[in-house]
């Protein structure tokens, strides 16, 4: 299978805030696609006879520990209700990716950057396509 997480316009543009984006939603697809434990254990049908019909079951050690394990959090994506997200700011998973990518290269003061000659060529490149661009 191929993946072209942080790909945009084909293969033209990799943008670090689309790979973790694509990474975020590829991670849901991975946790969604798993199989569901579907054993005796898993389903115990004990908590929920004793819950009985209009009972719940949330309370319960069994649900607690299984939830858990089936549950999958978002790292971007929010879960608060609109009132406390537009108290924090209204950041989109767009925002929360970009500070992420942000500090991905902020924590990472090994990184060796793009050399110099390959910067240059690349601004050179960009004011090529700028000038074609603009006298079409």
């Amino acid at each position: 299978m191929e993946v072209y997480a942080g790909l945009l316009s084909m293969d033209e543009i990799c943008s670090p805030v689309q790979l973790i984006l694509d990474d975020e939603f590829l991670g849901a697809l991975d946790h969604f696609a798993q199989d569901f434990e579907i054993t005796p254990e898993a389903i115990d049908l004990n908590t929920i006879l004793e819950a009985g019909p209009g009972g719940q079951f949330l309370d319960k050690p069994h649900t607690a520990r299984y939830a858990r394990k089936e549950q999958w959090i978002s790292s971007l994506w929010s879960h608060q209700m609109l009132q406390s997200w537009l108290q924090d700011g209204s950041r989109i998973d767009v925002d929360l990716a970009r500070e992420k990518a942000l500090a991905l290269v902020r924590n990472r003061p090994d990184w060796p950057g793009i050399p110099e000659t390959m910067e240059k060529r690349f601004r050179e490149i960009c004011l090529e396509a700028e000038r074609a661009f603009i006298s079409s």
